[in-house]
């Protein structure tokens, strides 16, 4: 009983929007034709060669080259927090946290570096990070997939939000006392030349599929023989609750498309840019920026103010983004008695730039 209250906790926006979806079944017929597999094969895919990534040490190989080097408390704070931050830009906010956060749990135990103040400072870095390309996050490569745009024209949607972000994470890791340390990392694991430059050739075959170079549907059927015959346990390490939200929510809008009142409230909910992105943003503080993101998408014609809502609104609440959620847990695990403290300076420091990043954007926009 126990497991099953566990495995409910770990995945309850799938579990509930699912009990949602089978309640809202028996009002109108389930559409199988609803589901944009592009999508979530194109996500399966990044999750799949990023996962190659982490069981291949490389990112953690990078992270303690990068250590190694620096010597006072405060290079090892910019150190992580940049790394989050550009790392996040092509390989997700959540394997960045993922594979970093463990990482600098060993280090502030060992030099006793501040660690919820670090920590927070990553999960701000690596939301903020990833939103300037679509392979930042996963609510960003729905967008991008969803309006049909060119690279060129979503970086120019997202640089003000990266730009401003960039200058926060200077300012709050320049705050880290400049004290001389000793970091006694582990020897470095060695790097197996040859399936890191396979790893780096399916990543690049993923990108393109991306943008449209390469046919999706190639790149999947490459990936999964890869793996099935190199690595098959790795299939089963892909996020696959991500996946089923997806698919979830594809067929809860597709059904509310049904619903004129509820289509009526949503509409109304986004008839100017100025509505769309407060709107965006402040159901991201409730269900988090990948559910709003499909919620909204359908009803909405300001693509620009739209992502610009979504990436924005990973700030604030704890459940605003699930990376968010992802960090706070591996620093619970490391330190149980710090939970408050923890949320306390989280929430101070993410509604403090919710509110910076909200007056900015509504000038620009």
């Amino acid at each position: 009983m126990q497991g099953i209250i566990q495995f409910i906790t770990r995945n309850s926006v799938l579990f509930i929007s699912g009990i949602i979806l089978f309640l809202v079944s028996f009002i109108n017929p389930l559409n199988i034709y609803a589901i944009d597999w592009r999508v979530i094969c194109l996500l399966f895919n990044l999750m799949l060669v990023i996962v190659g990534f982490q069981q291949a040490k490389l990112l953690d190989y990078l992270a303690k080259k990068l250590l190694n080097i620096c010597h006072t408390e405060r290079e090892v704070v910019f150190t992580l927090s940049l790394l989050c931050f550009f790392m996040a830009m092509f390989l997700t906010n959540d394997v960045a946290l993922i594979a970093f956060v463990p990482l600098t749990m060993a280090v502030c135990k060992q030099v006793k570096i501040n660690a919820v103040r670090l920590v927070v400072l990553e999960t701000i870095g690596a939301n903020l990070g990833s939103s300037l390309i679509p392979l930042g996050n996963p609510q960003n490569l729905f967008l991008y997939a969803y309006y049909k745009l060119s690279l060129l024209q979503f970086i120019a949607y997202t640089l003000p939000i990266t730009l401003l972000g960039l200058v926060f994470i200077f300012l709050l890791a320049y705050k880290a006392k400049n004290n001389s340390l000793v970091l006694n990392l582990n020897q470095m694991d060695k790097i197996n030349l040859s399936k890191a430059v396979i790893l780096l050739g399916l990543f690049v075959l993923v990108v393109s599929s991306v943008f449209e170079l390469v046919n999706y549907k190639y790149v999947t059927m490459i990936l999964i023989s890869y793996f099935l015959i190199s690595q098959p346990k790795l299939l089963f390490k892909v996020d696959y609750q991500l996946l089923g939200i997806f698919i979830v929510f594809f067929l809860l809008v597709d059904s509310i498309t049904h619903e004129k009142h509820l289509i009526n409230v949503i509409t109304s909910l986004l008839y100017s840019k100025h509505s769309v992105f407060i709107s965006s943003l402040t159901l991201s503080q409730v269900i988090s920026n990948v559910p709003a993101s499909i919620l909204l998408a359908k009803f909405c014609n300001f693509p620009r103010e739209l992502i610009l809502g979504v990436n924005v609104g990973g700030l604030g609440t704890l459940i605003a983004s699930m990376a968010s959620l992802i960090s706070y847990r591996l620093f619970v695990i490391n330190y149980p008695n710090e939970k408050k403290n923890y949320l306390y300076y989280f929430t101070k420091v993410n509604v403090c730039l919710l509110c910076i990043f909200i007056i900015a954007i509504l000038l620009i926009i």
